[in-house]
């Protein structure tokens, strides 16, 4: 399919052109063009079609003209279909160089490079190509509301720039005869452009034509005075003054223009024209006329971390980084303002950081959404935080639903921008390691506010004031230890106090930790703090203090804790999480979870753990090495390797405890790696306990994952992918679902499970068909069958080739997916699996129905529904029940389709399943409809459509076309 918006708005489906029928279809149509792949808001639309008075039935107008570019759409001989509803909106999905403006920015990129390589002549052919794709004024046939006013605008802007280029580069190449016409049109269309102007002077003075090169100049003069009352600039009187004197060095073709007035950004970067590819395809850069962006509800915006109350000091600091942010008050035309607080391990960035953006808040300042993360960029034990993977978190923050997240990087940055643009934003990037890692996480807008900590200088970043944070003076450092201990020894002791500080190399970490110790140590006076810190083995007073004099304090707290307290904090410095919950320190250690929590707690007291969420517990950053280096240097190795096989056996049955709850009905694992017999696994009274269990550990169950074979237990690796797998399905959890499968799949394969490495290749196969990624998925259930029956694993067979079969269900491959079914129905039945055959000859039933043998599909369902009902197997029951009603909806049997619809519906919400609840809605919609009862259709749909959006399930949007076509046809 082509698009085509440098003329009259056009599109193309293999040649043909698509009638896209009136003109608010083809502004529809415009509006998701100027923005391809980038959600419209419906009230977007609303404010588009109608900016004046909106009519009361606005949005079902928005819906209905979208439902009509979409039938337009899917009319072309490709059938496709582009148009993707999404909350709140729409979007036109346009793959690359589809888009007329797309091929234009990679030509003119093409004549850019080839400019720089020294091949002017190359250079100009691609400019001309380029400049051909043009075929009038953008959108010339859509009624110009803002947003395309805005696009157009600029377009026409781009096109005279490039176009001005395209004359350079044919200069240089000595094509003077040849452009000075169009030169001369140029001019007289945009008399005011100088550029042009002494363009077209140097051609005509190439060409022999001194004496109209001159007049060209005096042309040129006289309008300006006229029309704006200026002269011209230096470089035009210079070129004109050139021209009199007949300078000899113009007539050179090689020499570089210097004479004519260039934009140098257009001419020496590529920053132009990724602007305009921004505005058309997602990437939001800042600049005049971009269009408005929609609003989105933010669902989850205040993200910052608590507030410090021991905070002193630093006001300086604090009244440099107000001075900035004052700069991104919103009605300031300017750029997103970015301040990176720089500074050794343990300065107090993260400190600074939050207490600030507690404190602009508190001043209604960024009040619209506050987002934190922890980029470890100086985590030792774990790799620095994916942009990928922190821009998906920030966009489920944002609203934006799981399957709705773009899979590479540049679109989630897009999307992610998207979602911030016309919003007073802080953000708050905490321990960045390196300017790629922050770039894509930067809004494009202005009225935003970036802190970001480092310990790095992130020089190159552009746009970021840079604060370079020391340490504590000294008088901050003992106001800071006052504050901590709480009593009046440290305002008495100044001179202990000023030694303490000296000694904690005035590091705010190091102070705290130590005026925590004095507070726990009522009969200590300050000068026994700084007597014991000062006759430490390490020798504070002869180190950095950032490295070894820190973990001297350290130290100093570990060694006055018990030694309960000693080991847990030893073996916490194994964990493989980036967070810690009582029940897996209590694996960790072998102990009960009360008495993990009570440790826990102290350590917590003892500020050698934090705390940002209750019930969760982790390190700062630069005390979990300390806490790795004490387990490697006082735990054994066989320790070690125990607590670790604890910990990882542990998350594996407790997420099976967890889904036998979320996902009841779903075939176990019998042989999961044996549970140690000092650990407990965590009981889940319902569905919502599982799934907030899952949502909290989720990081830590995928690191599990991960660590299972490197520390020597590949079987949890494959078994735990396994178990997460409903869990990751039903919460559109794809790149979480596919890596743990594929390090699954690895661990398998490196120990010669191939029962293991079969499974995570079905596994794989139903989420890469749950993406729509057929190819894939097939290939990756061909390789489990081959597996399967190389080890006469029968069970896996049948579940393999049953999960294949709905693949050509969904591809309309029924012939092919009545193979699979009937090549699976044997296999359930000799191995006794009643769940499976029930749920086999369903779809037997339902592919036959669909192959129009009626008979056939009636016997396979007959005999599903008495299995499933004779062992009450609910979960099968649902879909032979669903089946049934579409059997008699096609024969046209409405009354019977909706006793089965309703029956089944009712099992599935007894059964907590509200994805299938969801599809039978839909189905009783469709009822509803062929019985001419649009209003009982159109409920069914809305609430079919709301269970998908909250399970960001794709079947969304075509439930929203349903919706739409209802809605449109009652008016």
């Amino acid at each position: 399919m082509e698009f085509w918006v440098l003329g009259p708005l056009e599109v193309r489906d293999q040649g043909q052109v698509v009638d896209l029928g009136a003109p608010r279809v083809r502004l529809v149509c415009g509006l998701l063009l100027a923005r391809p792949g980038d959600l419209v808001a419906v009230e977007q639309f609303v404010d588009e079609l109608w900016p004046d008075q909106p009519p009361p039935d606005a949005r079902a107008l928005v819906r209905g003209y979208v439902s009509r570019l979409r039938r337009a759409l899917r009319s072309g001989p490709s059938g496709a279909d582009r148009v993707v509803t999404r909350k709140p909106g729409y979007l036109l999905q346009v793959e690359d160089q589809e888009l007329d403006v797309q091929r234009f920015e990679r030509l003119v990129a093409e004549a850019r490079s080839a400019r720089q390589a020294g091949q002017p002549r190359r250079s100009a052919e691609l400019f001309r190509r380029a400049h051909q794709l043009w075929r009038g004024s953008p959108f010339a046939d859509v009624p110009h509301a803002a947003s395309i006013a805005a696009v157009s605008t600029w377009l026409i802007e781009h096109r005279l720039t490039t176009r001005e280029e395209w004359f350079d580069v044919a200069l240089a190449a000595g094509q003077d005869a040849e452009v000075v016409t169009e030169l001369t049109e140029f001019v007289t269309a945009h008399p005011l452009r100088e550029r042009s102007a002494s363009q077209l002077m140097l051609a005509l003075y190439r060409c022999g034509r001194q004496a109209e090169a001159l007049e060209q100049y005096q042309r040129t003069r006289r309008i300006m005075a006229d029309e704006i009352g200026v002269e011209p600039g230096a470089k035009l009187q210079h070129l004109h003054q050139r021209i009199l004197n007949a300078d000899p060095t113009l007539a050179n073709p090689t020499d570089p223009p210097d004479v004519v007035e260039a934009d140098d950004a257009a001419a020496t970067s590529t920053s132009a024209p990724a602007t305009t590819s921004a505005s058309l395809e997602g990437e939001h850069e800042s600049r005049p006329g971009r269009p408005a962006r929609e609003s989105t509800e933010v669902v989850a915006w205040r993200q910052l971390p608590m507030d410090i109350a021991e905070f002193t000091g630093r006001q300086a600091e604090l009244a440099t980084l107000h001075g900035l942010a004052d700069v991104g008050e919103p009605d300031l035309p300017t750029a997103v303002v970015i301040s990176a607080i720089e500074g050794m391990a343990g300065v107090g960035k993260t400190r600074l950081a939050v207490h600030l953006a507690h404190r602009l808040i508190n001043r209604g300042r960024y009040d619209d959404v506050q987002l934190w993360t922890d980029l470890r960029g100086f985590d030792a034990d774990h790799p620095p935080a994916d942009p990928a993977d922190v821009l998906e978190s920030f966009l489920r923050l944002l609203g934006v639903p799981g399957d709705h997240i773009p899979p590479d990087v540049e679109s989630r940055a897009a999307l992610y921008r998207d979602r911030l643009a016309e919003k007073r934003a802080l953000i708050l990037l905490d321990n960045a390691v390196r300017e790629e890692q922050v770039r894509p996480l930067l809004p494009g807008r202005p009225g935003c506010f970036v802190l970001i900590t480092s310990r790095r200088s992130l020089s190159s970043l552009d746009g970021a004031h840079a604060m370079r944070l020391d340490v504590l003076s000294p008088e901050e450092a003992v106001q800071l230890m006052a504050q901590i201990a709480t009593d009046d020894r440290i305002a008495t002791q100044r001179h202990a106090a000023a030694r303490v500080a000296n000694l904690c190399g005035h590091l705010p970490i190091a102070l705290t930790l130590a005026a925590r110790r004095l507070r726990t140590r009522p009969r200590w006076t300050v000068s026994d703090l700084a007597d014991r810190l000062a006759g430490d083995a390490d020798g504070l007073q002869s180190v950095s203090p950032q490295t070894r004099g820190l973990n001297s304090t350290f130290d100093l707290s570990y060694r006055a804790i018990s030694a309960d307290q000693q080991r847990m904090f030893r073996l916490l410095g194994l964990h493989v999480g980036n967070d810690i919950t009582a029940e897996s320190a209590a694996a960790l250690a072998g102990w009960t979870r009360r008495q993990a929590e009570e440790v826990l707690e102290a350590l917590l007291d003892e500020h050698l753990l934090q705390q940002e969420i209750v019930g969760r517990y982790r390190f700062h950053d630069l005390i979990r090495p300390y806490a790795r280096h004490l387990a490697d240097t006082e735990e054994t190795s066989g320790q070690r390797v125990q607590a670790l096989h604890r910990l990882l056996t542990w998350y594996l049955h407790a997420a099976a405890a967890a889904h036998d709850v979320f996902d009841p009905h779903r075939t176990r694992i019998t042989d999961l790696e044996l549970l140690p017999t000092e650990c407990t696994v965590p009981k889940f009274r319902d569905y919502e306990q599982a799934l907030v269990w899952y949502e909290a550990e989720r990081a830590n169950l995928v690191a599990a994952i991960r660590a299972a074979h490197p520390h020597g237990l590949p079987e949890v690796a494959w078994q735990l992918a396994w178990v997460m797998m409903s869990f990751f399905y039903r919460r559109s959890y794809w790149d979480d679902w596919i890596s743990s499968y594929h390090t699954g799949l690895a661990a398998a394969q490196a120990v010669g499970n191939q029962h293991g490495e079969a499974t995570m290749y079905n596994g794989l196969g139903v989420a890469h068909s749950d993406l729509r990624q057929y190819t894939t998925a097939i290939d990756c259930h061909e390789r489990a069958q081959i597996i399967f029956e190389s080890i006469n694993n029968q069970r896996g067979q049948a579940w393999n080739l049953n999960n294949l079969g709905v693949v050509y269900v969904d591809l309309h491959r029924l012939d092919e997916a009545a193979d699979c079914f009937q090549r699976a129905l044997p296999i359930f039945r000799s191995i006794g699996d009643t769940r499976g055959e029930g749920i086999c000859l369903n779809n037997l039933g339902d592919t036959t129905r669909r192959l129009g043998d009626t008979e056939a599909a009636i016997t396979y369902l007959t005999d599903a529904l008495a299995i499933q009902q004779r062992r009450e197997d609910h979960g099968g029951l649902q879909f032979t029940l669903t089946t049934l009603g579409d059997l008699h909806q096609d024969t046209h049997q409405y009354d019977i389709a909706l006793e089965y619809y309703k029956r089944a519906m009712t099992t599935s919400r007894q059964l907590d399943d509200q994805r299938t609840t969801a599809r039978t809605l839909t189905n009783l919609a469709k009822t509803h409809r062929a019985l001419g009862n649009i209003p009982a259709a159109i409920d069914h749909w809305r609430q079919a459509h709301t269970i998908f959006t909250d399970l960001s399930d794709p079947q969304a949007d075509e439930i929203a076309d349903e919706l739409t076509e209802a809605i449109w046809s009652e008016r």
